[in-house]
């Protein structure tokens, strides 16, 4: 499906050619560029959210300031985000919150987030974030299946629940009882 845009950011990156792009990104979207991010620690990224860089590793953090993280989302959601209550489920560490949180205000979101790890980082980051909005987050799972559940924390955007754990040894599980 093609979707014709207005953003003068997505007209200007399509005359770039694809190859040069994927240079461009290695260049600046690197683990040397996210150690400088963390070390400044500006509380921005280029998509105009806020973010505190040190919940995640050097490489995460250049990936969101240049806004090569979760970028489809964002772009998505900022295109349909007229309601007073957003919801987002897979709040992973929180960039497309700090995106939108910026652009409301009396706003409510709810925000789900599986991982227990992702969970406290988005905690931290809820703490920061503009208090003329409200903000639900859960820690939970959804599954139709089963109500204990097996969830491997690989990393933050590697994450999977499992019905059994069949999950390698040297992988942290955590065990999940849902609640009705």
């Amino acid at each position: 499906m093609l979707i014709k845009t207005s953003s003068l950011e997505r007209k200007f990156k399509n005359l770039i050619p694809d190859w040069s792009k994927s240079i461009i990104i290695k260049f600046f979207v690197n683990n040397s560029s996210g150690k400088l991010i963390k070390f400044i620690n500006p509380k921005f990224n280029l998509f105009g959210g806020f973010f505190d860089y040190s919940n995640v590793n050097n490489l995460e953090a250049a990936r969101i300031f240049f806004g090569t993280w979760e970028s489809a989302e964002i772009r998505f959601a900022k295109r349909f985000y007229n309601n007073k209550v957003i919801v987002e489920l897979g709040s992973s560490v929180g960039v497309t919150l700090g995106v939108l949180s910026k652009q409301l205000s009396n706003t409510r979101f709810i925000c789900v987030e599986a991982s227990p790890v992702n969970f406290s980082k988005l905690q931290k980051l809820v703490t920061q974030l503009p208090s003329s909005n409200i903000y639900s987050i859960v820690n939970l799972a959804i599954s139709y299946n089963s109500e204990l559940l097996f969830f491997d924390h690989a990393s933050t955007t590697g994450s999977r629940i499992t019905e059994n754990s069949t999950i390698p040894s040297n992988k942290k599980i955590i065990h999940m009882k849902l609640k009705e």
